[in-house]
Order: structure tokens, then sequence, then C-alpha cells
């Protein structure tokens, strides 16, 4: 007996049969257009994620720019001074307070510890009161530090009876209270003529050189005692100074020379006049080396 082999096709004479194929399944979609719309997705995805970003970035910023700039976090509470002997804290501080009630590029205030100018502090200080230094630091949160070294008393400078402190180049300090004790502890430079020695900057017009040597000779005399100066002169001569002496003479001196030497001259001449000659002359010149000139 024989078995047919199956097949997908039965024919019967000149016809056959077909089986019908089965769309139900199949795929129809395009792909490249699914693909486009994904990617549209992702696109607006991202640009909602950047816009997104950018609002809570300038959230963030606009917090953190009120939160220095105008929070009471940064304010100053404490203004701390310290090296201040003869100037009052008050006057420093009173100078501080009002710089804080400024506004730094017109928009920042200066309360705020962040934005205070430092260096227009220590402009306005040197100004008012020409101090040796200033040093400002800024303590954070809200502290100010100030440590100032006041110029060193060097002399007292007279003119038309009206007594100010210098410091040793010669500018005034016009803070310095004068008391008697100090009109012995320091020498007295006089103008006796009607200039105005004093710049712009309250200081005195002079080569330094008069300054040095006023100094130097008030400390080199201060062992004699019989040679005390009551006051230095300014003359009206180049390079001389006057020593007008307590009980004595005026003695001249040579600012350009070494005034070790001329002092040591005039020890010699003191101690070989007695106490009468010596109080009825009228000056003693040093100024010419060896040569020297007595009336």
């Amino acid at each position: 007996m024989m078995i047919r082999e199956r097949t997908k096709y039965h024919t019967t004479g000149k016809h056959r049969k077909k089986i019908r194929k089965d769309y139900q399944h199949k795929v129809l979609n395009n792909p490249f257009f699914r693909a486009r719309q994904k990617k549209k997705m992702r696109k607006n995805n991202s640009r909602l994620k950047i816009y997104l970003f950018l609002i809570l970035s300038g959230v963030i910023l606009g917090l953190l720019i009120y939160f220095v700039a105008f929070s009471s976090f940064f304010k100053i509470k404490n203004i701390d001074i310290e090296g201040l002997e003869r100037t009052k804290v008050e006057l420093i501080r009173d100078l501080v307070k009002t710089q804080t009630n400024k506004k730094h590029f017109l928009i920042f205030p200066e309360n705020n510890l962040i934005f205070f100018n430092v260096e227009d502090l220590r402009q306005v200080l040197n100004q008012e009161f020409r101090f040796e230094e200033v040093r400002v630091f800024k303590r954070f949160p809200k502290t100010i530090k100030l440590e100032i070294r006041e110029r060193n008393l060097a002399f007292i400078w007279r003119q038309q009876n009206i007594n100010i402190f210098s410091d040793n180049q010669g500018c005034l300090i016009n803070e310095a209270i004068i008391n008697d004790e100090a009109f012995s502890k320091y020498p007295i430079l006089e103008s006796e003529l009607e200039i105005e020695y004093l710049n712009p900057n309250d200081c005195l017009d002079l080569d330094q050189q008069y300054f040095n040597a006023l100094i130097e000779l008030f400390e080199t005399l201060l062992s004699h005692q019989d040679l005390a100066p009551a006051r230095f002169i300014l003359s009206n001569e180049r390079n001389s100074l006057i020593m007008d002496l307590a009980n004595g003479p005026n003695i001249i001196f040579n600012t350009k020379e070494d005034l070790l030497k001329q002092v040591n001259k005039l020890i010699i001449i003191r101690q070989e006049q007695s106490d009468d000659e010596f109080l009825q002359l009228e000056y003693i010149d040093l100024r010419f080396g060896d040569l020297i000139y007595f009336k």
C-alpha cells in the first residue's frame, strides 16, 4: 500500500487549492516614523529639564545673593580698636560707623562685612589723624578690627604762642595734648618770623636736617644741666639753627656739619668761662669749623 506525502497544495486536475495567509499579526507601522516620534519626545524632555534647571539655579542664586548682601548674618556689629594712646577711641569708631552708612557700588550696603571698603577707611583715618600705620582686618561674620600705631612725639612746634606736637618729620599731631611736663621732655622749635611754614598736609615745610639736628642736640645736651636748652629758633640764614639756653647766650649751630664736634667745642668754652662771663655772652657761633665766634 502506498502512502502519499501531504503537501500544502492539493491538485485536482487543472486547479490548485491555496491556503490563505494570515495578516492579522503583521506589524504595519512605519519603523522610521516611530523613531522620529521618540526622538522628538526626548528633545522635549531635555528642554524641560534645562528650563527647570535654569529656574532652580536662578532661585538658588537669588536666595544666595539676598543672604550674602542683605541679610543680617554679615552685618557689622563689633568694632575692635587696638594701639591708641592719645586719640580717643570714640572718634575712630564714629568714622567707621559713618562709612557703614555708605553703599558699595551704589547698591551693596557697607554695613555688610563682605562689602565694607577697607582701603577707603584707611585713607580717611590717615587724612584725619596721619597715623604712623593703620591696619584693618575683617573678622567674619560681624567684626571689623583696627590695629593703629600712632606717630611718635618728637618735638613741640611753637608759633605765635601756639604749641603743637610734631613727629620727627615735622608733621603736626593736633590730637596730642601738651601738659606742663611736656615742655621739659621735648625740645621746642620756634619761629620768630612772620612766615607760614605749614604745607597743605599740616607738615612743616623744612628740610629734614633741621628736625634731625634739633632732636640730636636736645638729647646730647640733656646730661649737661648748665647747657640745657630752653628752645630752638629757626634762623633766616640757611643751614643755621639757634639754641636759646635756659641760662646763657644763644648758640648757633650748622645743621650740615658734625653736631657732636660743635657740641664739644661748646663744652670746652663753657669750662673755660666763669659763670658770670658765660652768662654775659650774647651768642656763640659754632658754624665755621675750628673757628669760634662769640660776643
